[in-house]
């Protein structure tokens, strides 16, 4: 899957990875200097996802619900990459900061809040919003 606009472009692969489906996400603006990068691994055996940086580093670990055939998120842990010393993507605060900052005005909006409850895709929607927006600006 690919987004493209004036300012950036966004591919979203799936990769299968012993019978899980794992998600890399590439955020890039047009002349390819800047870009941002994620990969999503889905353990649906232990119910959880963990989303890395380019470097590894764990952003954070989502609790995966499942609910028939649909799946709901919810977050578990947060992490700050900067904090351990390693090889970050320098954008690592911007996107900690930008994904707290949505997720906290959908929460304060009760229909949003509802909503993202309902949707399993919503905070993992809201953490590409928030890498997309850092690698923009």
């Amino acid at each position: 899957m690919s987004h493209e606009s004036k300012l950036y472009k966004i591919y979203r692969v799936s990769i299968s990875v012993n019978g899980n489906k794992n998600f890399i996400t590439f955020f890039t603006d047009n002349d390819g200097k800047n870009y941002a990068l994620s990969y999503e691994k889905i353990d649906l055996s232990k119910n959880i996802s963990e989303h890395f940086d380019e470097y590894g580093n764990l952003y954070s670990i989502f609790d995966v619900i499942r609910f028939g055939e649909n799946y709901n998120y919810k977050i578990r842990e947060a992490f700050n990459p900067t904090a351990s010393g390693n090889q970050v993507n320098y954008r690592a605060n911007c996107i900690a900061s930008t994904y707290r900052k949505l997720k906290n005005a959908c929460q304060a909006d009760d229909f949003c809040d509802m909503m993202c409850d309902l949707n399993p895709s919503c905070l993992p929607m809201l953490a590409a919003w928030a890498a997309t927006y850092c690698a923009t600006h």
